[in-house]
């Protein structure tokens, strides 16, 4: 069976891949619009996360300047580039605040107390993100190990194209990259797909010239 390894949003769902037979059958293995739903809770509470992040550090960055006397060597060390930080960047202010606990000095309850708030808050977003990830990821395992599977029990060779997927994505302009597709690519996760061909025993890669 030759197979055309892909994502695109289709109807039913995300088309990874198109099969076509010796025998002259022919199909699609598409991820479920169910599914899809699933992923998007990861990226709600990715994006919840981010929020809460970029309403707090302004919050912290006001009071670093309004109390600079008060900021220790340690803490001045630790947010030399904070002005660079990311929506993404939960991590940096959270490692701060785990050593902030055991290096109190005056004047730092009120900010203390409102960014701890803030770390216990994210810190409970971010298992339940990775727990919610993890499930999906191993439901998508399953999932094309089944449809993998069925296809192995009619035929004895899996042929696909000899490509390095990774290489395929660099050098594309900013204004090239679309979020939904971005996000379908990585649902998809075509690497992953070709993981579980050939974890069968059975894939054949075939010359991509021209293709």
């Amino acid at each position: 069976v030759a197979m055309d390894v892909g994502w695109r949003k289709v109807e039913k769902g995300i088309r990874v891949a198109c099969w076509h037979g010796s025998d002259g059958n022919y199909g699609s293995i598409i991820i479920p619009n169910e599914y899809l739903a699933r992923w998007k809770k990861v990226e709600d509470l990715q994006s919840i996360r981010s929020k809460n992040y970029n309403d707090i550090l302004p919050i912290f960055v006001k009071w670093l300047k309004s109390n600079v006397k008060l900021v220790p060597e340690w803490l001045r060390a630790r947010i030399t580039t904070i002005s660079h930080w990311r929506s993404n960047s939960q991590n940096k202010l959270a490692s701060i605040l785990i050593q902030w606990r055991d290096n109190h000095f005056s004047g730092d309850e009120k900010i203390f107390e409102t960014l701890e708030s803030w770390r216990k808050q994210d810190k409970h977003l971010y298992d339940w993100q990775e727990s919610q990830r993890k499930n999906n990821i191993r439901w998508r395992d399953y999932f094309y190990r089944q449809e993998i599977l069925a296809l192995r029990n009619s035929y004895a060779e899996i042929g696909f194209e000899d490509l390095n997927w990774a290489n395929l994505q660099k050098g594309k302009n900013p204004e090239e990259v679309d979020l939904v597709n971005n996000t379908n690519r990585n649902v998809a996760s075509v690497g992953r797909f070709l993981e579980v061909v050939k974890e069968t025993g059975a894939a054949t890669k075939l010359d991509a010239k021209n293709s």
